[in-house]
Order: structure tokens, then C-alpha cells, then sequence
């Protein structure tokens, strides 16, 4: 038996956010075959669940990871399995810090987004998962008492979520991870989530070898579940540091079935 971690845009999504006929054939007959499918990504539990059903990846035995490996998902008994999230005394410092570099930045309550206003970086996240938003200036009282992330957004000039992505990391680097999933998308997550962690952890409670799993991704949260998998895919698509740290690359990309050959090559 296999288990195989797929990340969701750019990767097992087109461009226009489908899933091809072969991809989604490739994936049925790999779990057919007695193998395990897993979804890992960096979307809230509400917005996977949804693309979930909406694509039909709700197959037997299969999991779900989300918030960047901060909650893993049975499908099968439809509940969270393992959760972690930001220390609560820490998110005060990165709200005001991204403050400090006039940056949007949110977090959740069960399928909301919450943010202190409406700009066109919600919007855009809105559109993007199709999430509904709590707008407050009581934040801190909106939000997950201890938030599975924080996410800052600059969809204009995404350089400028560099200067409090390394200031985070400098003041808490030994307790969060700082990632981007997309070059506009600057991630929170704890130090003991990431789409690695999650991998290792679902294959303790399964009983897996590590050896055993495959996983794709293209963008730098991936990463970390690259390096940990048996087999780590990186797309054709993807950044240069998501194919220096993976096993194999795709010959095609996420638009053009880069997955199938592999799929079925581990049946």
C-alpha cells in the first residue's frame, strides 16, 4: 500500500482550477489499487472540504490536510485527527507587525475568514476560495483561539511581505514556520505543523513507512512534504526550489496531466 499527498493548486488543480478527466482517472485507479489519497494543502479545512466533494476526492480511507499540516481531516469518520495551531501569546506581535509594514493580514473561525476590514486583498481571497468573511475590529475575540494560521496578503506588491516574513522569523523562528504558498500568500503556521510534519504524523497513525508515500507540490510549502515523502514530485511548473528538493519532476505540468505517469506507474 501507497499514500500519496497531493497539494491542491498548481499541482493536482489546472490553472483554471479543474481537474482533468485523466488526472482524476489516474487517481481513481490508484486508489482502486488498494492505495491511500490524500489531500495537502495549504487552504483552510472549509475551502479542501468543499473542492473536496466538488471534484469527487471523497474517497474511502482518505485524508485531508489543511492549514499547511496545522489539521489532518478522516474523510472516512469526517473529523479532525490532529490539530495544532499558533501559541496564542504570539499572534498579537505578528498582527502588529504587519501593522508596523501596513500589510492586510487574517486568520479564521471555522469556514470565515476573519479580518479587521474589507480591501481588495480579502477580495481577492474571497474569490479565490470561496470562503465568506467576519469583518471586526475585535479580532482577537473572532478569531480560533488558537489560530491554525495567519496569513498576510499583498496582491499588488508581494515584495513587501519580505521584511515581516524575516522579522517573524527572527523574533519566533523556533516557534512558528514562515512560508510562502504562492508568491502573494506570507504563512504562520506553528513550528510543529507544515505539510512535512503532516505527512510523518499521518503515516505514524496509520502504521505507513515513509517510504511508502509519494508527494507533489510546486510552491515553497511544499517543500518540507517533498523532502519528507519516499518520493517527492515536483511539477514542471514549479519554483526552482520546489524541483532542487524533490525526487522526480514532472515532464508536463499541472495543465497538461504531469501526475498520471506517476499515479499509475505505483499502482
Amino acid at each position: 500500500m501507497k499514500v500519496f499527498f497531493s497539494d491542491l493548486d498548481g499541482t493536482l488543480l489546472t490553472s483554471k482550477k479543474t481537474i482533468s478527466p485523466a488526472t482524476k482517472a489516474a487517481i481513481d485507479t490508484f486508489v482502486n489499487a488498494g492505495n491511500i489519497f490524500v489531500i495537502s494543502t495549504g487552504r483552510a479545512l472549509s475551502s479542501a472540504l468543499a473542492l473536496r466533494d466538488h471534484y469527487g476526492l471523497n474517497y474511502p480511507g482518505s485524508f485531508l490536510s489543511a492549514y499547511n499540516g496545522s489539521i489532518l481531516y478522516d474523510n472516512s469518520k469526517e473529523t479532525v485527527i490532529y490539530k495544532t495551531g499558533i501559541p496564542s501569546e504570539l499572534v498579537p506581535d505578528i498582527i502588529a507587525l504587519a501593522d508596523k509594514y501596513n500589510l492586510h493580514i487574517q486568520s479564521y473561525r471555522d469556514r470565515y475568514i476573519v479580518t479587521r476590514e474589507f480591501n481588495d486583498h480579502v477580495d481577492y481571497y474571497m474569490n479565490k476560495t470561496k470562503m465568506s468573511v467576519i469583518i471586526s475590529q475585535d479580532f482577537f475575540a473572532e478569531i480560533d483561539p488558537v489560530p491554525p494560521k495567519l496569513l498576510a496578503i499583498d496582491i499588488h506588491n508581494p515584495e513587501r511581505l519580505y521584511p515581516l516574513r524575516d522579522e517573524v522569523r527572527k523574533k519566533y523562528g523556533s516557534q512558528l514556520n514562515v512560508i510562502f504558498s504562492e508568491p502573494t500568500f506570507c504563512e504562520f503556521i506553528s513550528s510543529d505543523a507544515g505539510k512535512g510534519k503532516a505527512l510523518l504524523a499521518l503515516c505514524n497513525i496509520l502504521g505507513v513507512s515513509r517510504e511508502n508515500t509519494l508527494a507533489a507540490g510546486d510552491e515553497e510549502n511544499d517543500i518540507p512534504m517533498l523532502e519528507a515523502a519516499g518520493t517527492g514530485i515536483a511539477m514542471k511548473n514549479a519554483l526552482d526550489e520546489v524541483k532542487a528538493s524533490a525526487d522526480i519532476v514532472t515532464e508536463n505540468d499541472n495543465d497538461h496531466d504531469g501526475l498520471v505517469p506517476l499515479l499509475l506507474g505505483n499502482l
